[in-house]
């Protein structure tokens, strides 16, 4: 989150990480965020954004606010195209319950050197606008995934079989503008099996509060 940033996504973040536990209903956590954010704005923290929904920051203030909230809540969000470096610190990575990388350059996120994923403590997982191209079945290792966010991401044909089903906890699933490549079989057969996620899938997901799709027709 960093520049022309929506309100909304500190309302989603703050669903699957507790924050403002005091309030009991989405409208008053509403009204709280929006007079953060106007507070923030009248102590020039934060900037106007393009609409009345969104916010901007200076770039120092943004550069300081992600290195705080990743030394005191293990939260990672990266402006940099370019994220292998960040992704390959598995040490850095397994102590973080927030990882954001919207529009950056992410082909690959994990494989088989990451055989150690299922320690890390994930929680939310943004990958918006980013280029990747294949939701490997590591990434259903991440136990404690609450948020998983794939919206605009054009490159992505394949999210492996079994993936989806296995986040036992996610709460929230974003996948509009991108995936659209649903395999109609249920379980596919020995000689055929399945190459790419299952609608079915979903049904398994009883946590699941909020769900945005792209048209689902079969290609």
């Amino acid at each position: 989150m960093g520049h022309n940033a929506a309100t909304e996504d500190l309302l989603k973040y703050r669903r699957c990480l507790g924050l403002f536990r005091g309030l009991d209903t989405i409208e008053k956590v509403r009204r709280r965020v929006l007079t953060l954010v106007s507070e923030l704005k009248d102590s020039s923290l934060l900037l106007s954004g393009s609409c009345p929904e969104r916010f901007d920051m200076h770039d120092v203030v943004c550069e300081v606010a992600i290195a705080i909230t990743f030394r005191d809540r293990g939260w990672l969000a990266s402006g940099k195209e370019d994220v292998s470096e960040v992704w390959s610190d598995k040490d850095r990575m397994r102590t973080c319950s927030l990882v954001s990388l919207q529009n950056t350059k992410v082909s690959e996120l994990l494989d088989e050197r990451y055989s150690d994923v299922r320690r890390v403590n994930l929680e939310i997982l943004d990958l918006r606008k980013s280029t990747i191209r294949v939701l490997p079945k590591e990434i259903g290792q991440l136990r404690r995934l609450k948020l998983l966010d794939l919206s605009g991401c054009f490159n992505l044909k394949v999210i492996s079989p079994n993936v989806l089903s296995s986040l036992s906890r996610l709460e929230e699933l974003y996948l509009y503008g991108c995936f659209n490549r649903w395999d109609w079989e249920v379980e596919g057969s020995e000689n055929n099996p399945r190459s790419n996620a299952s609608l079915v899938e979903l049904k398994n997901l009883s946590r699941l509060t909020t769900l945005e799709l792209s048209n689902c027709h079969k290609l």
